[in-house]
């Protein structure tokens, strides 16, 4: 229920002197789900109260505040309260007492979709007592009173809570409000005089809170002998209405009560004997935990004597590894390894992973694994076993299907590599509506998971021939498969670039050269490719891959842990200027040295200056003689980096010129600007981009550059922080997931509309049952027809419900074909909707069908009327149909006016195209009338199940044009129905008149009546095509089609005014004759093609803007 729409709900509060418990009291009805809602605040005589404050805590509910000068009690402050409400609703609570926030939302919807005027529900009672001890109130004991609505119950004890009650206001003007008379329950006497004329409807979900506090709390409760006094009062109010019967059913209730009672006193008895029994047990077990707690202790100090020992071995089978690792490493170069590497790869293709014989293989080598070294006992044991485990091994597969999901990303390179690449582009994805996994390539059953993901991205996954298979597959079934790289790792010739290379045998720089071949491998199996830096874009080209940049970005996590290492940063040691320097990997020294010869000069030249060096790096000689200023740190988890990033003041990141170097991205500018410390790098790759030098970092070329740069910063300490500051800002608006996640999806949704063939559209279609005679219907298979003429095909999507309820799908396959044609493909059921490039919701109930389906390009909605206009506004359908125009999608609308309708009212982005006539149907017999010498007549488009036809109109104003002219012929279309409707004049009956020859019957006539309660339908445009001139209703629906005494005569809405107009046309031949010609001349040209093509038009425009949405 839309808040525009929503009825005002009026919650009355009387208070007294208690402004605390107001306070809390108000705050309950300002956490209300619902609005609107307005407080009537109703002060019996009691103290002032702060009007500001009290608004401030209603916040969006609006407040009508009442003084009363002197205490003029519950019911006069109450029916005070009734006369200053505005609402539909009205609801009281009191002071001390609170709803739960969905209790207005509860009762509201309920009586909004039902007859009931009254309706209550559970309380939570609460009965709270003051604790001296800690000097607050405390609950003492709770309750739920939930009991269903009883008249003869309520004529003798009030068993439902004032504030637990709605009431449409109707009722209480009605019943004449509360008696002031009473003191005390006034409400329970209200109650019983609104039950005797209204029933109540209890809805069993608990929404309210009553506090009953202590006797000496409750201010205004008055002693035992006053209450028991008002009570007899109400009782001798209603004597009459309480029945023998009544009386019967109250002693009867007592009866069951008092044996409820007694039966749960003697249970209480019988437990608390079974406890005595058990405390003994109870201290016995406590008795035996305590020895066994001692035997723990003991030999917790035995393990701890042995740790020692443990220790020793430890050390032992370390060092006992590190053997068998040099031993595999050079097994695995040796030929007897190479030759069975081969055997594994022939056992690979032949037996690829995922493949039945796969398994068989498998399960007989460990069979033959477990006979060998158990026995064949064993072995049969197990067998056994495993079979009995069938069922539910397979009811686990079942449980572990997963839904489908947008992307994958499947990573060949653990480390950093694997968190930038993988983790926070699919963190760049998940904030931007996406979803999907990650792994390594080794760990995944790929070729189970291409029906699972649309977007395959292989970060730096060496080729081998299940990769090889899995991209191939994936590609057959129209999944999009891309490269992904951080570096120049795709070509053998850049590996002389590697300076680690030079520490390699020659054995470990084969496996190397070997990777950077598989891994160019992968990258030309795959047609797309993404990277991180310009220079390696340009690369990746020269193998004609497209290429996309998405660029390192920082994660949520990692802005969290740079925050946090900022603010417990320590002080400043006095004048100490630290420079840090973060390595990483070992092969890193080169690059050190493009700045060593700078950083030499500054220890030399500034005494404050001291050298943080983080990570594996060979210090170079020039650095020796300042050692004792040289600080090393060694490698430490990426999740401590940011604290130790932040211990420096200044961050350098030098890098060689190569093209290696070229590639790289701006990481060390980002990492090191998280933490507000600002970088001087060299002018290579990544940073170029970055770093706007003297603004957010430095970027030095030549020593002289290095050490301007560095002596810059160490002299200007404020332009330091300031420089850092700007970094800091630039990283956070540039490079976090959020601000990058946009630029990522437009790269995979570039992708995806370079794949859609313009002159060949994949179209699908949800529709809900299609019917005969439906000219909604009609029109969405007619613009299906047009579109598969110009080459595009649709899939149309059935949901068999209604009159397909329980058919074969080849039952409504031939219903469908039957009626509306074949020019596309039938799925029945919404549950399997394929991926397509436009996919397009038909009807409201199909729109979260569309919206929740994955994988199409775009999604769009054909709309061809108001359709929250097919029902009353309390109808919830009526809501619901109107929010599936707030969904986001684009509404493709036919005609102008439904367009500006959207647009205006819902924001909604809207696009239409023309209503239109197939012009082989609908075609005038000339182009100008025919003097006619026989009665005119007058064909009316009469469909009574329609509400939004007008048929009850339409008939009344025939009736008054056939009383002046009783020698007309009217002729009835569209309804197999009208035989059960009373017509009260002579028709003819035409009764659904199939679209091959509505033509003729139109050219038959000579006026044809068409009456639109929402948007037009195709109607009056295939009337006016045939010369048939049309009389319709004025209203803004007519905008770009009818125009009033120019190619059609638009009548007032009113039978009155409808009769009128048909009456003018058969008394008028020169307006006729004017409206003929007209109408005529405006329909040629309408056709269906026409719209087709602006239909295909707004089509491709939805298209390209998906790229960039």
């Amino acid at each position: 229920m839309l808040a525009e729409n929503r009825p005002l709900v009026s919650i009355i509060v009387r208070t007294k002197d208690r402004p605390k418990l107001l306070k809390r009291a108000l705050q309950s009805i300002s956490a209300q789900t619902f609005r609107p809602i307005e407080v009537v605040l109703v002060n019996d005589g009691g103290c002032d109260l702060a009007i500001e404050e009290i608004r401030n805590i209603l916040g969006t509910v609006s407040l009508n505040y009442m003084r009363l000068e002197k205490n003029a009690g519950r019911a006069h402050a109450g029916n005070v309260g009734m006369e200053n409400t505005n609402g539909e609703y009205i609801g009281f609570l009191d002071d001390d007492d609170e709803f739960y926030p969905d209790h207005v939302e509860t009762l509201v919807s309920f009586l909004e979709q039902n007859d009931y005027k009254v309706a209550y529900a559970d309380t939570e009672m609460v009965f709270k007592n003051f604790s001296p001890a800690d000097g607050k109130m405390i609950d003492i004991d709770k309750s739920i009173l939930s009991k269903d609505f009883s008249y003869k119950g309520l004529l003798v004890a009030n068993y439902i809570p004032f504030n637990s009650i709605l009431f449409d206001k109707t009722v209480l003007s009605d019943t004449g409000g509360l008696d002031e008379s009473f003191e005390l329950y006034e409400d329970w006497d209200l109650l019983i005089r609104v039950a005797e004329k209204y029933p109540f409807y209890h809805i069993k979900r608990t929404s309210t809170r009553y506090n009953q506090w202590s006797k000496e709390l409750q201010i205004n409760q008055s002693d035992a002998k006053n209450m028991k006094t008002m009570y007899i009062r109400v009782i001798e109010k209603h004597r009459k209405k309480i029945d023998s019967e009544t009386i019967v059913d109250l002693v009867y209730e007592k009866s069951r009560v008092e044996h409820e009672l007694n039966a749960s006193v003697t249970m209480a008895a019988n437990l608390e004997k079974e406890n005595i029994v058990k405390d003994g047990l109870l201290e016995k077990e406590i008795k035996e935990k305590d020895d066994l707690i001692s035997q723990y202790e003991r030999s917790i100090k035995e393990v701890r004597d042995r740790n020692s020992q443990i220790e020793g071995f430890v050390l032992e089978k370390n060092n006992y590894i590190s053997q068998l690792e040099n031993a595999i490493y050079l097994m695995r170069n040796t030929l007897g390894w190479k030759v069975l590497e081969k055997g594994r790869n022939f056992r690979e293709r032949l037996l690829p992973r995922g493949k039945s014989r796969r398994k068989i293989y498998d399960v007989a080598v460990k069979s033959f694994r477990v006979i060998n070294e158990q026995g064949v006992n064993v072995f049969i044991r197990k067998a056994r076993r495993k079979l009995r485990s069938h069922e539910e091994h397979v009811q686990t597969i079942i449980a572990d299907v997963q839904p489908k999901r947008d992307v994958l990303i499947i990573s060949g390179c653990p480390g950093d590599a694997f968190r930038y690449r993988c983790l926070h582009q699919l963190e760049q994805l998940q904030k931007h509506g996406f979803v999907g996994s990650v792994g390594y390539f080794d760990q995944l059953d790929l070729l189970s998971s291409i029906p699972l993901y649309y977007f395959f991205i292989l970060h730096r996954v060496p080729i081998n021939d299940y990769v090889a298979t899995f991209v191939e597959k994936a590609k057959s079934q129209k999944k999009i498969v891309i490269f992904d790289t951080d570096d120049l790792i795709f070509d053998e010739s850049y590996g002389a670039y590697v300076h680690a290379l030079n520490d390699m045998s020659p054995s470990e720089r084969t496996v190397y050269y070997d990777g950077l071949r598989r891994y160019g491998m992968t990258l030309r199996l795959c047609e797309y490719a993404i990277t991180t830096t310009e220079y390696l874009a340009d690369e990746i080209k020269k193998t004609g891959r497209t290429v996309f940049i998405n660029r390192n970005a920082v994660s949520d996590e990692m802005v969290a842990l740079s925050q946090n290492a900022v603010a417990n940063r320590a002080p400043s040691k006095g004048e100490q200027v630290i420079i840090g320097y973060f390595s990483g990997t070992p092969t890193h020294d080169a690059d050190f040295a493009r700045a060593s010869g700078a950083l030499a000069n500054i220890l030399e030249k500034y005494e404050c200056a001291r050298l943080l060096v983080v990570g594996h790096l060979k210090l170079p000689d020039v650095l020796n003689k300042y050692e004792s200023r040289v600080f090393r740190k060694p490698l430490v988890p990426w999740r401590e980096l940011p604290a130790l990033k932040a211990c420096a003041d200044i961050n350098i990141a030098p890098l060689e010129h190569n093209p290696f170097c070229e590639s790289k991205s701006e990481l060390k500018f980002i990492e090191a600007a998280l933490v507000g410390v600002p970088t001087v790098a060299s002018n290579v790759g990544g940073f170029k981009v970055a770093i706007k030098s003297g603004i957010n970092g430095f970027l030095a070329e030549s020593e002289t550059e290095w050490i301007e740069a560095l002596s810059f910063l160490i002299e200007n300490a404020e332009k330091r922080i300031e420089i850092g500051e700007c970094a800091k800002k630039y990283v956070l608006d540039n490079y976090t997931t959020g601000s990058m996640g946009k630029n990522f999806k437009q790269v995979l949704n570039s992708i995806r509309r370079s794949r859609i063939d313009p002159d060949s559209l994949d179209i699908g279609w949800v529709l809900q049952a299609p019917f005969k005679g439906s000219g909604g219907y009609t029109t969405i298979f007619r613009m299906i027809s047009s579109l598969r003429q110009f080459g595009h095909e649709s899939t149309v999507y059935i949901d068999p419900m209604a009159h397909l309820s329980g058919k074969t799908d080849d039952e409504v396959n031939n219903y469908i074909q039957g009626y509306f044609g074949n020019d596309f493909k039938i799925v029945v059921g919404h549950d399997h909707i394929g991926t397509h490039d436009v996919l397009i919701a038909t009807a409201w109930p199909t729109a979260l069908t569309v919206v929740n389906s994955k994988w199409s390009f775009k999604k769009a909605y054909f709309v061809q009327d108001h359709e929250p206009d097919f029902y009353t506004e309390r109808d919830s359908n009526y809501t619901l149909s109107e929010n599936t125009y707030k969904l986001g999608l684009p509404c493709l609308t036919i005609g102008r006016y439904l367009s500006h309708l959207l647009e205006t009212r819902y924001g909604t982005r809207t696009g239409f195209f023309d209503f239109s006539v197939d012009e082989k149907i609908y075609f005038p017999v000339s182009l100008m009338p025919e003097k006619k010498n026989q009665a005119r007549k007058i064909l009316f488009y009469a469909r009574p199940e329609t509400r939004r036809r007008g048929f009850d109109m339409g008939i009344k104003a025939l009736q008054k044009v056939y009383k002046r002219y009783p020698e007309i012929e009217i002729l009835l279309y569209g309804s197999d129905s009208l035989a059960q409707h009373k017509v009260p004049f002579p028709y003819k009956n035409l009764g659904v008149v199939a679209p091959a020859e509505l033509g003729a019957r139109y050219r038959e006539a000579d006026i044809g009546l068409s009456i639109s309660l929402t948007n037009l339908s195709l109607v009056p445009l295939e009337m006016m095509a045939c010369g048939c001139v049309v009389v319709e209703i004025d209203s803004p629906r007519c905008e770009g089609t009818l125009v009033n005494r120019e190619n059609s005569l638009l009548a007032d809405p009113t039978a009155d005014g409808i009769a009128d107009a048909i009456c003018e046309l058969l008394g008028n031949d020169a307006l006729y004759e004017k409206l003929y010609v007209n109408g005529v001349s405006f329909a040629a040209g309408r056709t269906h093609e026409r719209a087709a093509r602006q239909f295909e038009e707004l089509l491709f425009k939805e298209i390209d803007s998906a790229v960039v949405e």
